[in-house]
């Protein structure tokens, strides 16, 4: 756990966000428990156990707008909720039949408000109308909200055993190449809450 003083309230940087817990305890920010994380690798061998329709492969994650750059070293890492974003981009691909470059631009443009909602509690779906001449639109939208979109997309079920499987790499490889050494991964996920917080 690491303990921040003295900070009443922060901002994420941008799209390149992550997701951590804060509670206000007096002056106090508590920073609980830093996201586990996985490379790109990793992360295709994850899909490859629970998803193997979707071919997601470590390359397909390196073109797409989620991670983070490894402190120190280049390697690309990815928390729970940047491969539930990937497993949404398999989907697209896959399963609705959009080509990448349109599943990877909506992924670009709409990740926030996804990101949002994931953890929420609640049913949200994604909603892609074409406005005519190759421009399309995406919403997020609440699973019974009516709209007369050609896709929609159900985004339940993305984080569907995501955390257990992160956790299960972790504790098999607790190291991680970060692209200059090899680093212990909790110390390298406490390093990028360090970086997030400086911002």
């Amino acid at each position: 756990m690491v303990v921040v003083h003295g900070l009443v309230s922060f901002r994420a940087a941008s799209r390149k966000r992550l997701d951590i817990i804060i509670q206000p305890c007096d002056d106090t920010v508590i920073v609980k428990s830093a996201p586990s994380v996985v490379t790109r690798e990793e992360a295709e061998r994850i899909f490859a156990r629970l998803e193997p329709a979707l071919r997601l492969t470590a390359w397909g994650f390196y073109t797409l707008p989620l991670g983070v750059p490894a402190p120190g070293g280049w390697t690309k890492l990815y928390t729970v909720d940047d491969l539930a974003l990937g497993r949404l981009f398999g989907r697209l691909r896959h399963t609705e039949g959009l080509p990448t470059w349109l599943a990877r631009g909506l992924l670009t443009y709409r990740q926030d408000d996804i990101r949002r909602v994931l953890r929420s509690g609640a049913k949200f779906k994604l909603a892609i109308q074409s406005s005519g001449r190759g421009a399309f639109k995406a919403s997020v939208l609440p699973a019974a909200a009516t709209t007369d979109a050609r896709i929609v997309v159900s985004l339940d079920g993305l984080l569907t055993g995501l955390d257990a499987e992160v956790r299960k790499v972790r504790a098999s490889e607790p190291g991680i190449w970060t692209g200059a050494r090899r680093e212990d991964a909790q110390a390298v996920s406490s390093s990028l809450v360090t970086q997030v917080l400086s911002v």
